[in-house]
């Protein structure tokens, strides 16, 4: 009688108990760097209401995390964007749910994906884009860290749908790990393949987080999620899932996108200001659907400039669905 050999007996044993392990997406990513939660639990409904997850319009599979920093953009990893910044209609995001199969939320569609023009695939240098919804979301939004900050020795919460030990997760998982230098971490992918990871695979705009001995990690599907801080009290955004080696391994730690180096390329882009916010006073009130409602009395909305900041429905125009659309926020933000 032949006996299989026991690598093959191993590895088949590890598709069987372990079937994750066959399921590396590593689309965007370098070879042996992997969409990067794992020793997580899951996560409150409601905590995170900024969390956004990108999902292809075909099937509505969701293969990226993201943060909604203004009612009209999405801030994710460039590696989730790169190959749909052409066709922004393959892609739908939802935002604020917990349960990606029992809790209901409309896909909102994707005007534009800006990936930042120095992101690098290969390297995964200025792995940063934004997605331009085509209708504003007035759920709460997450700030971004201040660059003077320390992060070095900071607990951080990193959240997404990716790998778990048993698999794929429908319900919204987080994770707390500890946020290392990046001298550290240089040291550490060094020491573990020094040919794989030169010392500058970790630049300035990148962090690391994670514990030493593994356990706890981002993991396949997380990539573009948020890894936040707590600053004054409340939840900042610090880095997006970028990469890393394996999920959850010791002596080595997941890499972020440190979004504090990128202020200039989102503001380029992301304006301050909310969509109906016809005054600019960073708010909504009656006031911007009187200014509206002046604005159509006096001249044609199609004569008006485009990108005012009064237009709510972000279609270019003033027209009185905009100021029906402010006037349901500030209602509703009464009850």
């Amino acid at each position: 009688m032949k006996y299989l050999p026991l690598t093959l007996i191993l590895a088949v044993s590890l598709l069987i108990f372990f079937p994750q392990f066959s399921q590396a997406d590593t689309t965007g990513f370098l070879s042996g760097k992997t969409p990067r939660i794992v020793g997580g639990r899951d996560a409150e409904t409601g905590k995170w209401p900024w969390m956004a997850a990108l999902i292809e319009a075909s099937d509505s599979s969701q293969f990226c995390g993201g943060s909604l920093i203004h009612p009209l953009w999405v801030v994710s990893a460039g590696h989730c964007g790169y190959d749909y910044r052409d066709n922004p209609e393959k892609i739908k995001i939802i935002i604020g749910i917990n349960d990606l199969v029992n809790d209901k939320a409309e896909p909102i569609g994707v005007k534009q994906i800006i990936v930042h023009k120095d992101y690098d695939s290969e390297n995964l240098y200025n792995d940063i884009a934004l997605f331009e919804l085509e209708r504003p979301v007035f759920e709460k939004t997450i700030s971004i860290i201040p660059d003077d900050i320390e992060l070095e020795g900071k607990i951080s919460t990193i959240i997404g749908w990716g790998e778990t030990y048993a698999g794929q997760t429908t319900i919204l998982q987080e994770v707390s790990v500890p946020i290392i230098s990046n001298l550290d971490c240089t040291k550490a992918f060094t020491a573990y393949n020094s040919y794989r990871y030169p010392p500058d695979s970790i630049d300035a705009a990148m962090l690391c987080a994670g514990l030493a001995e593994g356990g706890m990690d981002a993991c396949y599907g997380d990539s573009g999620g948020p890894l936040m801080v707590q600053y004054k009290n409340q939840w900042h955004l610090a880095g997006l899932v970028s990469w890393g080696e394996g999920c959850a391994m010791p002596d080595v730690y997941g890499v972020y996108t440190r979004v504090s180096k990128f202020f200039d390329f989102i503001n380029t882009y992301v304006s301050p200001f909310p969509p109906g916010d016809f005054n600019e006073n960073m708010k909504l009130g009656l006031e911007d659907v009187i200014g509206i409602l002046n604005s159509l009395a006096l001249v044609r909305s199609e004569d008006l400039s485009l990108g005012i900041h009064g237009d709510f429905n972000n279609d270019n125009r003033l027209g009185l669905e905009d100021a029906v659309g402010v006037l349901q926020v500030i209602t509703n933000s009464y009850n």
